[in-house]
């Protein structure tokens, strides 16, 4: 009541512009509410036929951008009524409330289906999974689950575990591991850390060591939890729908400033102006991303393999000014905006990066639960310090501990906190070359 009498009043004092400035409010705040349910529908709550179609997700989301034009026309023309303006704020409260239901039904018709059931992949030896698929078979704890069997001793197995995986049809991977060893234990967890899924052994009580840490119950059966499942809630789809307004506006308005970098690029050393590397995203798979060319063209390393040096001869000048203002970095907003890559998350690692004479994946055996979520332009190792060169193994485990601690404390307001670090002098580093 109060918050429809101080906008009746106000209405009233400031007429049409007041109309027209709720109006631009309500855009904005509907539109990132809107982008997040529609990344939640589609490639959360639903499995989409023909999803890596790009002219079928454009025709799609043209459709739904259309319904919503038309709302907010009518929104328009009703708020200019003579209709009680105190009674928008009820409006905004069921704006918020029915598109959920409203895009699931239009999504549906548009040509969706609801995803198949996540299954269990039980995971080791086919003894131990035939006892664990009892147990499962039998618990009166859940619904049966559609269950997956695996060898991890078999590369076509493991193969095949991803790409179920990867197409929603897994989302709880158990590990079988009785009458395995505590090395092989942990060498089996290591080999899926990397899936962003959860992931939960079933222990031999013989051989379980005090390092597995979480204790509950899965599906009837006692486990040991090694790696939560990423959230799948709407935190998750806010944090999307945030990456996908927050690269898009950043692209617009740096638009100017890409120029001119392109131009001084090119003006001292020729050649293309964007460099490409094929790094691990989310899941450990390669996805190409984005830089300003920081190189002469015919010095880049696109493996990564080779570190940059204090002083690279192959940095040129502007390029020098470019890493220590991580300017080159901001090309990677395309990388955001298409999916490869967040605002905030762990840095993509180049597939070929080395620490010491080893790749970084076997120097620190942890490695792989850091692509558990999408990579990031910035993030928690690198507002604390942990940037530029990994020249020794004690700065590469640091910087993997801040990547799994930022992983298993995620919240919006942590990448809130983030970025706002960042933008306050996070991203200079004056030692890059």
């Amino acid at each position: 009541m109060l918050l429809a009498a101080f906008d009746v009043a106000v209405a009233r004092a400031m007429g049409e512009a007041y109309i027209n400035h709720w109006l631009l409010f309500s855009v904005a705040a509907l539109g990132a509410t809107q982008l997040a349910l529609i990344h939640q529908i589609m490639f959360v709550d639903l499995r989409l036929e023909q999803r890596t179609s790009l002219s079928w997700l454009l025709a799609r989301t043209v459709m739904v951008s259309l319904i919503g034009a038309i709302s907010l026309a009518l929104l328009k023309q009703w708020m200019a009524g003579e209709v009680i303006a105190g009674s928008r704020a009820l409006f905004l409260i069921s704006y918020f409330v029915l598109p959920s239901s409203a895009l699931r039904v239009t999504l549906i018709l548009l040509g969706t289906r609801p995803a198949q059931v996540p299954g269990v992949a039980l995971v080791g030896s086919r003894e131990s999974r035939s006892a664990i698929e009892h147990s499962l078979r039998s618990s009166r704890a859940c619904a049966e689950p559609m269950l997956f069997h695996f060898d991890t001793t078999r590369d076509e197995d493991l193969s095949q575990l991803r790409r179920l995986t990867f197409d929603r049809r897994i989302n709880t991977i158990i590990l079988a591991v009785a009458g395995m060893s505590a090395e092989r234990i942990s060498a089996s967890c290591l080999e899926v850390a990397d899936l962003p899924v959860r992931i939960s052994v079933v222990p031999d009580p013989v051989s379980l060591e005090a390092q597995l840490r979480i204790g509950l119950w899965l599906h009837g059966i006692p486990s040991v939890e090694m790696f939560p499942a990423p959230p799948q809630d709407m935190s998750s789809a806010l944090k999307r729908g945030f990456d996908i307004l927050g690269s898009a506006a950043a692209l617009l308005l740096l638009a100017p400033c890409f120029a001119i970098v392109a131009l001084l690029i090119y003006l001292e050393s020729g050649g293309p102006v964007l460099f490409r590397q094929r790094r691990y995203g989310l899941g450990g798979e390669p996805v190409k991303i984005l830089k300003f060319r920081t190189m002469h063209a015919s010095l880049g390393d696109a493996t990564g393999a080779q570190r940059t040096a204090k002083r690279d001869p192959r940095v040129t000048r502007v390029g020098r000014f470019l890493r220590r203002t991580s300017i080159d970095e901001l090309p990677q907003l395309w990388n955001v905006l298409r999916g490869d890559m967040s605002l905030v998350g762990p840095r993509p690692h180049a597939v070929s990066m080395l620490v010491g004479q080893a790749l970084y994946n076997d120097a620190v055996p942890t490695y792989r639960a850091r692509h558990r979520v999408r990579p990031g332009i910035t993030g928690w190792a690198q507002v604390n310090g942990s940037r530029g060169e990994i020249d020794t193994q004690a700065k590469a485990e640091r910087r993997i501990e801040l990547d799994l601690w930022y992983i298993d404390n995620w919240s919006l307001a942590l990448d809130l906190q983030i970025l706002l670090r960042t933008l306050l002098g996070g991203f200079a580093s004056l030692q890059a070359d």
